[in-house]
């Protein structure tokens, strides 16, 4: 349903710039309504096979690489991402409210433009994944849309700070956070809140003491997924009490605006134990995702993999040693390989399956290799799971389309042979019984070459000898 929406909107991949260089706000509002609505009556996930190996990423460490999806395409049986047009959706929304954006554009009209060519940039590599898409091996998640998310630019009861503490359901009280006590020490051991400065250029953390500022920076000590905090100043506009409205005036650029030191505290902590909310609601969806699609998550950033340990207890995946060691692999004609070329070599199940199988026995034996002998053996699989064999399938392959070039040389050559010396008036006898005999020979023929063939298919490295065979003619 997503790659449907966007041939709805002309959305294809030589026509993105062209097709959305000059939307309006309000088309971007149609079609991402259109798309969130689509994406809403779907499945979020489907489990997975017995024995198959999927892969489900943490949010937090942002989007696969593209070359890692390719890479993964060769070893796992589907590859889940978070949907990049719901998260350009998101951005969509808060891109006139948003800080930074507001810094670094004054005028409407320029942030639209920069939020256009953001559109095309990830649209485009979104469409480059297609042929994995359409062939249900990349699996596309709306997973932005089972947590609640604040409206753009809204305020909120727990937004108001004061030196008594914050606003919460209509009280006054201290913020407040209980975690379980191995949680509660990494938190307190990795969170970093440290001052920043939000400007034209993007956004600056000073590391340091934290002294009392209108703009601060949370993150774990990985620095993964900074989110930041800016404390503004409440006043209640004039006008009787039915026509009244609270504003809050935010002085970014101004480092000397006075700040209470109580609410300043109180503010700290609230909004820190609003960004831990957050990393660990996104987390345990992430992991619940992956649990329901029978996936193993997988995660580049530490202090996700470490909130994993001590929050859930997750266990290593099974197949976590397999995706390592294929990362590491520096695979022959990898770089010249193309989606579509993975696609259709996917086509080959059987032959899929042989290689995943072949791949996981000489994985296993990375077990027993001592740590200083890892990269070598890591070497050696490439050697010997696929170059050798790709060079005695070629070898096979030769000498099977040579076999059958001289079948069919012999065949045409008894036929015409055949004709040409049975006399005028046999003539049409003689060929219809040429070409009876003839036609039983081709079929022998084509029973033997397929029989041939089918041997070779059944190769542990016929899948990858196919995904890059376009890559070796280049």
């Amino acid at each position: 349903m997503s790659m449907e929406i966007l041939d709805e909107f002309g959305i294809t991949p030589r026509k993105v710039m062209s097709r959305i260089g000059e939307w309006t706000d309000s088309e971007f509002v149609n079609f991402f309504a259109a798309y969130r609505k689509s994406r809403l009556e779907e499945s979020m996930v489907t489990a997975s096979e017995a024995g198959s190996t999927d892969i489900f990423p943490d949010s937090v460490s942002g989007s696969i690489p593209m070359q890692l999806i390719k890479k993964l395409g060769l070893y796992a049986n589907r590859i889940h991402i978070h949907d990049p047009i719901i998260d350009l959706d998101l951005q969509f929304q808060s891109k006139d409210t948003h800080f930074e954006n507001l810094m670094r554009h004054a005028s409407a009209e320029d942030r639209l433009q920069e939020f256009r060519t953001l559109f095309v940039d990830r649209a485009e590599r979104f469409l480059w994944l297609r042929p994995l898409i359409d062939s249900e091996i990349v699996i596309v998640v709306p997973s932005q849309l089972m947590l609640p998310s604040r409206e753009a630019g809204e305020i909120y009861q727990n937004d108001f700070y004061g030196p008594k503490g914050q606003l919460d359901k209509g009280e006054i009280k201290k913020p407040s956070l209980e975690l379980p006590e191995g949680l509660a020490k990494f938190v307190n051991d990795n969170l970093k809140i440290t001052n920043a400065s939000i400007g034209k250029n993007g956004t600056q953390y000073f590391d340091g003491e934290l002294r009392p500022s209108r703009t601060i920076a949370i993150r774990f000590a990985d620095n993964a997924e900074p989110m930041v905090f800016c404390l503004g100043d409440t006043s209640v506009n004039s006008g009787d009490t039915e026509s009244q409205s609270i504003s809050m005036f935010f002085p970014l650029d101004s480092k000397d605006a006075p700040v209470d030191v109580p609410t300043f505290e109180n503010w700290v902590l609230g909004e820190s134990q609003r960004y831990i909310r957050d990393r660990l609601d996104r987390l345990s969806r992430d992991i619940y995702l992956a649990s329901q699609s029978n996936a193993a998550f997988l995660t580049t950033t530490p202090s996700s993999r470490d909130l994993a340990t001590v929050s859930f207890e997750s266990e290593k995946a099974p197949d976590s040693e397999q995706i390592k060691t294929l990362i590491e692999l520096d695979l022959p004609y990898f770089a010249g390989m193309k989606i579509i070329d993975i696609a259709k070599a996917r086509q080959e199940e059987a032959a899929f399956h042989n290689f995943r199988v072949a791949f996981d026995d000489v994985v296993r034996t990375l077990k027993a290799t001592p740590a200083d002998e890892r990269n070598q053996r890591v070497q050696e699989i490439t050697r010997d799971l696929i170059v050798n064999p790709m060079a005695q399938i070629d070898k096979r392959m030769k000498s099977l389309h040579r076999d059958v070039f001289i079948d069919s040389s012999l065949l045409v050559g008894a036929l015409v042979s055949t004709i040409f010396t049975a006399g005028s008036n046999l003539l049409v006898l003689a060929s219809a019984g040429a070409i009876t005999a003839t036609g039983i020979k081709a079929g022998d023929s084509y029973k033997k070459s397929k029989s041939k063939e089918d041997d070779i298919k059944s190769e542990q490295s016929f899948f990858y000898w196919k995904a890059a065979k376009n890559a070796r003619k280049k």
